[in-house]
């Protein structure tokens, strides 16, 4: 599995030509790539694919933070403007129901299928069973387990992301030896485990010692973890969350306490979380953009869909960016497209 390498970077400005505009103009953060330009199957280098009156059903994990709502109405406007009908489910956390909506997508003979997991190891039978049934699946992050059924994966580096958001963290405690947490997910998710490699790696090149670990999934959890985390180790200079809703959670843990020598990071540049940052509760996250990732996949399902071939590994085609105090409102006008809110 490549860690780190923009080998999409054509698909991602014919998807988004504004976004990649954007990125090229950018010199304080360097992405995965250099940007040159490749040909061959990945979607967008393919021609233009008629899905009209074909079946797409996307199933997400949840719909409950920005890069979920972002990922999933982008990926039903792209599709849906080409000709496609869209049926989009969520499971609201629970892998149980993700399984039963991927079997009932399965059931009703979509033409392909676009998931995101959230407990990968819960839905390895219904993909299964999709591929059984000839349903192309493109999935936004790997599933390891259903690797050679998986028509396409389509997203960014999380282990690059993860490396990238606590290297910052780490300059930013600048303390050989001092003591970090991290508070993760408690379901089993190959991004979210990359996203903590990552970020151990940074921490071990900095010196960092990781004192502890902390599971969690929802907002409330999320503070939950940190509060204890703090609590249990007075001397805590950091803490890691491995997505939005515990990025969130120790930025609020953070303030509550009134440590402003615990330094946040973590994966995830929701609105909430930039505004975070702007406040001072969380030092730095790495972005995800999720409207792009949403144009590549959609790209590459209409092209299967269609009758074409797109590229297996997809990974790394979105670069590696972090927002921290010196740059939120630039990232916020390049991650959601719209002026970052003052007042």
């Amino acid at each position: 599995m490549r860690h780190l390498g923009l080998k999409g970077a054509a698909a991602l400005a014919a998807a988004s030509m504004a976004f990649a505009v954007a990125a090229c103009g950018d010199s304080d953060e360097k992405s995965s790539s250099s940007g040159a330009a490749t040909t061959g199957t990945t979607a967008a280098a393919a021609k233009p694919a008629s899905v009209k009156g074909k079946t797409i059903g996307v199933s997400m994990h949840f719909l409950a933070d920005d890069y979920a709502k972002d990922f999933s109405s982008t990926v039903k406007s792209d599709l849906e403007a080409k000709g496609a009908k869209v049926i989009l489910s969520s499971a609201d956390g629970d892998p149980g129901k993700q399984l039963s909506d991927i079997q009932s997508m399965t059931t009703r003979r979509v033409d392909a299928m676009i998931v995101i997991p959230i407990d990968e190891s819960a839905i390895v039978p219904a993909i299964k069973i999709a591929k059984k049934a000839n349903i192309p699946v493109l999935s936004a992050s790997p599933i390891p387990a259903v690797d050679k059924e998986l028509t396409a994966i389509v997203g960014p580096s999380d282990f690059g992301n993860g490396e990238a958001a606590c290297k910052e963290m780490a300059a930013k405690i600048d303390t050989p030896g001092a003591e970090v947490a991290i508070s993760t997910a408690s379901v089993t998710l190959y991004r979210i485990d990359q996203r903590v490699a990552g970020c151990k790696k940074a921490l071990d090149a900095a010196n960092l010692k990781v004192v502890d670990t902390a599971k969690g999934l929802s907002p409330e959890e999320g503070l939950k973890n940190a509060q204890n985390l703090i609590s249990a180790h007075p001397k805590l200079r950091g803490i890691f969350g491995s997505f939005s809703n515990l990025v969130l959670g120790a930025g609020n843990a953070v303030k509550q306490a009134g440590r402003k020598d615990v330094a946040v990071s973590g994966i995830d540049a929701d609105r909430a979380i930039i505004k975070q940052i702007a406040s001072g509760n969380v030092t730095d996250v790495a972005a995800q953009f999720p409207s792009q990732q949403a144009k590549l996949i959609a790209a590459a399902t209409a092209t299967v869909v269609g009758g074409g071939t797109v590229e297996h590994d997809q990974q790394d085609q979105l670069p590696t960016r972090t927002v921290d105090s010196t740059n939120y409102e630039d990232r916020y006008q390049e991650i959601w497209g719209e002026p970052y809110p003052t007042g």
